[in-house]
């Protein structure tokens, strides 16, 4: 019997015993719980393949490559416990290739001697974590929409605001606002000039990135 799947018949008895007790007939559920417990372990691993293959595709290096810079850079093992966890409570196969990219990314500078870029991409996957598709809408949006010239010489953000990313994923103004927000806090925005008052937003090189391997970074 695989050590896995041990540990799910384990788990799935302690539980059913302890629904047995509380509830008659819970010891039924046994056969329920167990198959519940291996399909969340095959999404786990199936979550947490989508992020190693964008890791790869992003740095160039091997699977190998990667452990062996989670293995050799102190903040290596807390950079891949982040992705581990989000594959487990995030889900979402934008933010999981995208974390995967940073990561990626970060493992490339830290082989090439610059380990400046591990720092900035630690604190990238810890506010990348919660991110949902509507955060990579909104990200695409204010990539699409870079600051343009006006005739007086000026910049104008108007495609870029809190107003207009509302308007364009068909959301609320609080939403949009909530988005924004946490992008920047992710690094991949900057809050930038006014226009009429309002504030706009430009990508960042690193939001550049993240969207492209949100959007192009294929599942295996």
């Amino acid at each position: 019997m695989r050590e896995d799947s041990l540990g799910d018949d384990l788990v799935a008895g302690s539980l059913a015993t302890g629904l047995a007790a509380l509830v008659p007939g819970g010891g039924a559920a046994e056969a329920v719980i167990r198959g519940f417990i291996r399909r969340l372990r095959e999404e786990h691993a199936r979550n947490t393949s989508v992020a190693w293959h964008a890791a790869t595709a992003a740095s160039g290096l091997s699977r190998e490559d990667l452990m062996e810079f989670v293995e050799e850079n102190p903040r290596g093992v807390p950079m891949y416990l982040l992705i581990l966890h989000a594959a487990g409570t995030n889900g979402y196969e934008e933010t999981l290739r995208a974390m995967g990219a940073v990561f990626g990314a970060a493992a490339n500078s830290a082989k090439l001697g610059d380990v400046s870029e591990v720092e900035r991409a630690d604190a990238a996957l810890r506010a990348m974590s919660d991110l949902t598709p509507q955060h990579f809408r909104a990200l695409k949006q204010v990539l699409d929409h870079p600051p343009k010239l006006t005739v007086e010489g000026s910049l104008s953000y108007s495609q870029s605001t809190h107003e207009a990313v509302a308007v364009a994923l068909d959301v609320s103004l609080g939403d949009a606002a909530q988005y924004l927000l946490n992008l920047a806090a992710a690094g991949l925005v900057t809050m930038t000039g006014l226009t009429d008052g309002l504030t706009g937003h430009e990508a960042t090189a690193v939001g550049r990135a993240v969207c492209d391997a949100a959007r192009w970074v294929g599942a295996p």
